[in-house]
Formats: C-alpha cells, sequence, structure tokens
C-alpha cells in the first residue's frame, strides 16, 4: 500500500468551555490579535455577537500555521464552540500538537484554568493505492459481479463487469452503548481513476496514525484471502 495524499484531518476536543475559561473572563483588547499573531490566521470571526448565536455557531479561525520546537503545520480551520474545539489540518498529528500548544499558551498566559475532563475525537481522510484489489475481500465477489453485471449490462448496452468500488463500516447507532455519534469508516474508489489502478479516498473516525495502521491491515488480510 502506498500513501497518495492526505486531505484535511480533524481533531476535537470536548470539554466544557465554561469551566476552562477565565472566571473573570478576558477584557484585553489584545487577546485576540495575540491569538491570531500567534497562528497566523488570515480569517478571524466576528467576536461581537451574542451568547446565543456563539453557542448556534461557534468562532471559526482558519488559514492559519503552527510552529513549535518540534512539530509544525498548516491548520485549514480552528473552530471555539461552547463544549470544545476543532482543529482541521493535514493530519490528525498536526492538530493534537496545535491544540496541545493553544491549550498550553491559554494557561500560562491568559488564566485559562487546567482541563480536567476532556473526550479526543478523531476523522482521518487519506488517499492511498493498495498492492492488492479490494475486491478479494469478497470470497464470492465473482460471482456477484457476474449476476449484477449481467442485467446492468444489458441495460446499458456493454461487456463491462461492474467492479467493486466501496467498503462501509458504521456502529449500530441504534445502540445504548454508543455515547456520541461517530462518522463511518469508508474505502471508496478515487473519481476519474481507472479501476486498475486500485486508488482509493478512505475516511475513518481514528488518528491518521492509526488509520493507516488499519488500512495496512486490510490489505495483509488481501493477500491471505
Amino acid at each position: 500500500m502506498k500513501l497518495v495524499a492526505h486531505e484535511t484531518c480533524r481533531v476535537t476536543w470536548l470539554f466544557q468551555f465554561e469551566a476552562v475559561h477565565p472566571i473573570d473572563g478576558i477584557n484585553d483588547p489584545t487577546f485576540l490579535p495575540m491569538l491570531v499573531a500567534r497562528y497566523n490566521f488570515a480569517q478571524v470571526p466576528n467576536v461581537a455577537v451574542t451568547l446565543e448565536e456563539f453557542k448556534q455557531k461557534g468562532f471559526r479561525f482558519g488559514a492559519g500555521h503552527f510552529k513549535s520546537d518540534t512539530h509544525s503545520g498548516a491548520i485549514n480551520e480552528f473552530w471555539v464552540y461552547t463544549d470544545g474545539f476543532v482543529a482541521a489540518a493535514q493530519t490528525t498529528d498536526i492538530g493534537q500538537h496545535f491544540l496541545t500548544d493553544l491549550m498550553t499558551w491559554l494557561q500560562t498566559e491568559w488564566s485559562f484554568r487546567e482541563l480536567t475532563s476532556m473526550r479526543e475525537l478523531f476523522l482521518s481522510n487519506v488517499v492511498v493505492d493498495f498492492d492488492r484489489p479490494l475486491d478479494r475481500l469478497l470470497a464470492a465477489y465473482d460471482a456477484i459481479s457476474q449476476v449484477v453485471s449481467l442485467k446492468a449490462g444489458e441495460l446499458f448496452r456493454t461487456p463491462d463487469k461492474m467492479g467493486f468500488a466501496r467498503l462501509d463500516f458504521e456502529f449500530d447507532r441504534t445502540s445504548e452503548t454508543l455515547k456520541l455519534p461517530a462518522p463511518r469508516f469508508t474505502l471508496e474508489r478515487r473519481a476519474n481513476v481507472p479501476f486498475g489502478q486500485e486508488r482509493y479516498f478512505t475516511s475513518a473516525p481514528l488518528s491518521t496514525r492509526d488509520h493507516l495502521q488499519v488500512l495496512e491491515a486490510i490489505e495483509k488480510l488481501i493477500s491471505s484471502s
């Protein structure tokens, strides 16, 4: 398997913003300009809104850049909500380091309180080339393709067979143990790429690192099937 491209990934930190925000608030007019300058955000929200508007839409910062002694990367979007932060970057690793740096800065420079309870969620999107056809995951693929293609081929007047295009997993959304909605794990052929190339766009509710490990495990299953 070969990694072709990273697409925007998201890291979400869920926590009660009011429990972390300084009790006395922030009345320093330099706070927002310093935040924007620290991360070079080119897009800045209108913070002169009502509390209700903030609760509904949050604050969106865009087109920024994060750099520390050990990590750096573009921050495509950063959202502030009443129940946490969301960072969109090339990988979840960059997003995690950005949020960690941000929270440390807020605590040391602006008297934000300690983050004692937080839930971290991920959405990873990448494009990969598999070395082997994913249709080998289905033991009855050839027979299924034949059945599906027979009638469809007649209708569209083509001898071509319909090929494997998508693999999709999700949690049972009626389950009582699922406390938060989780995105699907999907593998879908890249648009406008010949089927013989085995190029897929894939999305997962995982960190980028774990996502790639799962894809490698899937390819090993193809080898053994």
